[in-house]
Formats: structure tokens, C-alpha cells, sequence
């Protein structure tokens, strides 16, 4: 099994990540529409956790989010699926891999220092959000646990390369 580790954010209508929805706050059922609170970022960090989906098949974009979101949010109701085309196209934010807790993890970072800016970003973003609603029942198989553990040992030797690398480019300059 080998497939490609590093997404290509920076390429229009490449990639798609999606947000996980928790709270009917976040999105309309009847209108089909997501909210600009599905991509409000950690007031913490001015984060928003979401996961690169490009080339999954839907139940393992559940799987994901039944594994590794909602233990820790509670049950999800939905998914609010974006390009990221979209998130380059919004002055400031960018998409960054980060691999934890799970491989397709990343962070949409930039977002603006105030409130009422940063709440702008995020409303473009639900603009060109696709609303996914949850399957009545989201099953994990063991092969879902398989291949997590597969690319997290692939993402490891892949993450230890390019650190090597870097050290290595870092003392060829010195």
C-alpha cells in the first residue's frame, strides 16, 4: 500500500478538508447550509482542527471522526467539507499538516488577530462549505484500525526523513 503522504494544499480545488459538526449551531438542516461557526477557530490558539479527506471513501471519513473527534467532542452530527481553495482564496489562512492525533490531521492557521475579522474568514468559509450529514451509524472496523496504524508508521519514517534532511541542509550552510 503506498500512497501519497504529503497533500499538495497550496493547489485550487486539489485537496478537500472537512470540519466535524457537534452543535445545530453549526449548521441548517433544511437550508443545507453550514454556519460560520463550524469554522470558528480555538480562541485559545486561533487554530480550526480539521482532516484531509482527499481519497477516502465516506466511511472511512466517519471512521475518523468516530475514532479520534468524538470521544473527545461528543456525537457528530454532521461535516462541513471544503476545498482548499477556498481557505487560500481567504487572505492570511493556510492549511498545515499536522499528523496528531491521527495522520490526516491539520489546522487551518492565519486567522485574523480581532474577533469580527477572524468571524468574516470563517463566514467565507462556511459560504463554500458542502454540508455532510451523519449516518444514522457509524461502524469502525478492524481494518479502519489497520490502516490508521499503517500510515502512522509511514508518517513516522516520513517525518524523520525530512528532519534528517533539514539537519543535514542546515550543517551543509553552516
Amino acid at each position: 500500500m503506498r500512497r501519497r503522504l504529503r497533500p499538495s494544499f497550496d493547489r485550487p480545488n486539489w485537496e478537500r478538508v472537512t470540519a466535524y459538526l457537534f452543535h445545530s449551531n453549526q449548521f441548517n438542516v433544511k437550508k443545507r447550509i453550514v454556519y460560520w461557526t463550524a469554522f470558528s477557530p480555538s480562541v485559545k490558539n486561533r487554530t480550526k482542527s480539521v482532516y484531509w479527506i482527499s481519497r477516502l471513501i465516506e466511511h472511512f471519513v466517519w471512521s475518523i471522526g468516530q475514532r479520534h473527534v468524538a470521544p473527545f467532542r461528543g456525537d457528530i452530527k454532521g461535516r462541513a467539507d471544503v476545498g482548499t481553495s477556498s481557505v487560500y482564496g481567504i487572505k492570511g489562512l493556510s492549511v498545515v499538516l499536522t499528523s496528531k492525533p491521527h495522520p490526516r490531521h491539520a489546522d487551518i492557521v492565519g486567522w485574523h488577530a480581532d474577533k469580527p475579522a477572524w468571524r468574516l474568514q470563517a463566514e467565507k468559509l462556511a459560504d463554500d462549505a458542502e454540508l455532510v450529514l451523519a449516518p444514522s451509524a457509524i461502524q469502525v472496523t478492524r481494518q479502519d484500525l489497520e490502516n490508521d496504524d499503517a500510515r502512522s508508521r509511514v508518517s513516522s519514517v516520513v517525518l524523520t526523513a525530512l528532519f534528517i534532511a533539514a539537519v543535514a541542509a542546515i550543517a551543509i550552510s553552516l
